[in-house]
């Protein structure tokens, strides 16, 4: 039987019921896409959250479901709850008070292989390393991405957590195209190498070493820039420190950034 869960209404703003197993299909992902695009303003970006879960289910033969780690379970033990995994894409759609409702345009199911038998022969082994790489979630939220950008020509502003902020995705991101995400507060960051024409050797591709992002907190002689943000059902002034752009290895030389 085929679950139904309420979802915000993009245009009204009352609560309807979407069947869940539409979800994936190109048909309905293509109505909420222009839906949330027309419902933002076409001179701004267009913010995307993106994240994975696990939707949790009971029945033994539900395709791609397997036993997962808990992500609500204690650090002190580790918890495996039976489901789906899932990766899931939702467009902010701003409100008046500052607030922002994300609504579902894109959800894929990113399950992995079955792991074969100890006595499978070579060639299945191979199949299966080969299709566990295949699988890996940073490639199916690269390929997802990709097909997000031909939606359309406005740029986009993907936000993420650091599951997200590693080497596999940042150098597949499409064009026009922003990821904004956490790295590691210890994280090596470069200036942009400038052009040194007439020397010998392999070129320089990075830099002089910049501060890292602790350090850069900490550091008393950059000013805190004050933004407003609305966060926990109000609106809140945070203090940010920012310079760019840089560089970083995960990114590579032809992706910079900002910290």
């Amino acid at each position: 039987m085929r679950s139904a869960r309420p979802v915000a209404s993009i245009r009204t703003g009352r609560p309807i019921i979407v069947c869940c197993s539409a979800c994936p299909s190109s048909r309905s992902s293509r109505r909420w896409r222009c839906q949330a695009l027309a419902a933002t303003e076409a001179a701004r970006p267009w913010v995307v959250a993106v994240d994975d879960s696990i939707t949790r289910k009971t029945g033994r033969c539900i395709p791609g479901c397997g036993w997962r780690k808990d992500p609500l379970g204690p650090p002190f033990n580790v918890n495996f709850v039976w489901g789906q995994r899932v990766l899931q894409f939702s467009a902010a759609i701003p409100a008046g008070d500052g607030s922002a409702r994300l609504v579902p345009v894109d959800w894929q199911e990113a399950p992995m292989p079955k792991k074969p038998a100890r006595q499978a022969g070579p060639q299945t082994q191979a199949a299966y390393l080969e299709a566990r790489k295949q699988a890996n979630l940073n490639l199916v939220a690269a390929a997802r991405m990709a097909r997000l950008r031909e939606a359309t020509g406005r740029r986009i502003h993907f936000v993420s957590d650091g599951r997200f902020t590693n080497r596999t995705l940042l150098r597949r991101l499409p064009e026009n195209t922003v990821l904004i995400g956490r790295v590691r507060k210890d994280t090596v960051l470069y200036a942009p190498c400038a052009a040194q024409p007439g020397r010998n050797g392999r070129p320089r591709r990075y830099g002089q070493v910049l501060p890292t992002p602790e350090q850069l907190r900490l550091d008393d002689g950059v000013p805190w820039t004050r933004v407003s943000a609305f966060a926990a059902e109000k609106r809140h002034d945070f203090k940010i420190k920012a310079f760019g752009p840089v560089m970083a290895r995960i990114t590579g030389v032809h992706t910079p950034g900002r910290a």
